[in-house]
């Protein structure tokens, strides 16, 4: 369904298939009350936008708060793979959108400041899912919304900048909560005020240094009346207490973007895709070796490379747009992750994409592959694969709860799925060392 402004996160109900648990946002209609898994819609209580969602140990995925068309919600839901469906667990203290939330090192969840209608918050949450039950937490030194929350490898939290035009809009104050003493401690703030940026965190030079990565941003410009959108980094570093601007500088302004780090390469990877300046979106992705940031555009080829090497580079499947989101999950065509992003706003309206970003750092002989051509979508009594290279193969079909309800083995560039249930399921071909997926429904 088409949907911005919503959530994404990875749901892995089989080895290799990637899906995602993706809820709520806006519509050309308001905010929407579905959620999504392969396909498969699912109804929601109330409709979320502006919200966080997060997954729990327990395999379920909370959906916090958010906006309802209406006004700021207290309700928390939670969505049950094993039933497939909602249900309402909790309620917030507060009403509250444009939070941030983030699962704590313990399982439990912590939920920062956000918009109650009124107020830029400073008030803090805790949802403990071994309870059902939300607990008291300290609250922030400052309010804010629409800024960043990120668990740190040592299991504390930092909070940078937000929006609260109560203290000259964009925030340049940073905090550190840590869930031990449930304290908060000022730490040292931005070079430049921001709101809706991105942050990451990472572990670089051996794991002796741990720092956070804040990119992009918008800020007032007071001499022109109005907001725009930031170009430059910073990096935090958390044991010297410092922020450091690095380059070289997005090559356009960026906010309303995500930022993933790739944990064991040293090296963050960011897909902008952004509103800018002029209000329309930027169609760029970029990717980085810690502090080296390399531009891509869409027409790039993969290219592989030494992983030792200063730069490296990645193809841009689709445009995200801005306020899409994004999450990491399994890369099928190499051995480790790819970034997947879903919906957004563009040039053309909201989007119903859902796509992946794939870097390629080995120095390996380069396999191109077509993707999976699945017809016909839905279907009632037999559905067609093909992958259009005639190869010894092993087909996998999986239902939403990750049952393999199907397999053959053959040789050949297509295979037939007999009629099964109506639903949603992911098809896996296997092949020598590659393996493509793809969803289909029969009626």
């Amino acid at each position: 369904m088409p949907r911005y402004a919503h959530t994404m996160l990875y749901y892995a109900p089989g080895d290799l298939i990637p899906m995602f648990f993706i809820a709520g946002g806006y519509d050309n209609g308001g905010a929407l009350a579905t959620a999504e898994i392969a396909g498969e819609v699912y109804e929601m209580s109330f409709a979320h936008a502006d919200h966080t969602s997060e997954k729990l140990a327990d395999g379920r995925f909370l959906v916090i708060a958010g906006w309802n068309g209406l006004s700021n919600l207290t309700i928390i839901e939670a969505f049950d793979p094993e039933t497939m469906s909602f249900s309402m667990v909790a309620d917030l203290e507060i009403p509250r959108s444009f939070h941030r939330s983030v699962v704590l090192n313990d399982g439990r969840v912590l939920i920062t400041g956000g918009f109650d209608g009124s107020t830029n918050l400073s008030s803090c949450e805790i949802f403990n899912p071994l309870t059902n039950a939300v607990e008291p937490a300290a609250s922030m030194n400052f309010g804010r919304s629409s800024h960043t929350c990120t668990l740190m490898p040592d299991g504390r939290v930092i909070v940078t900048g937000g929006y609260n035009p109560d203290n000259g809009f964009q925030q340049t104050s940073c905090e550190i909560y840590d869930p031990i003493t449930n304290t908060w401690e000022n730490i040292a703030p931005l070079n430049s005020g921001r709101d809706n940026h991105a942050a990451s965190s990472y572990i670089w030079n051996g794991g002796e240094v741990e720092s956070l990565v804040v990119s992009g941003g918008r800020f007032f410009n007071a001499d022109l009346n109005l907001f725009e959108g930031q170009s430059t980094f910073e990096v935090y570093d958390v044991e010297a207490n410092t922020w450091t601007l690095i380059s070289p500088d997005f090559s356009q302004p960026m906010s309303y973007h995500n930022m993933h780090f790739y944990e064991g390469f040293s090296q963050t990877l960011s897909i902008p895709g952004s509103i800018g300046n002029s209000g329309i979106d930027v169609q760029k992705t970029y990717y980085s070796r810690l502090d080296t940031w390399f531009e891509s555009f869409p027409d790039l080829p993969v290219t592989s490379q030494d992983p030792s090497s200063e730069f490296f580079a990645g193809e841009q499947f689709a445009i995200p747009g801005y306020l899409y989101a994004s999450s990491i999950g399994p890369n099928l065509y190499y051995d480790y992750d790819a970034v997947y992003f879903s919906g957004g706003l563009k040039d053309e309206g909201v989007s119903s994409d859902l796509a992946h970003c794939i870097v390629n750092i080995e120095s390996v002989t380069e396999v191109v592959l077509a993707p999976l051509k699945i017809y016909p979508t839905p279907a009632v009594d037999v559905v067609t694969v093909e992958w259009g290279i005639a190869a010894e193969y092993e087909i996998q079909v999986f239902d939403t709860n990750g049952k393999m309800v199907f397999t053959n083995r053959g040789r050949g560039e297509k295979t037939q799925v007999p009629q099964l249930p109506s639903g949603a399921y992911v098809a896996a071909v296997r092949f020598g060392e590659n393996t493509l997926s793809s969803t289909f429904t029969f009626r």
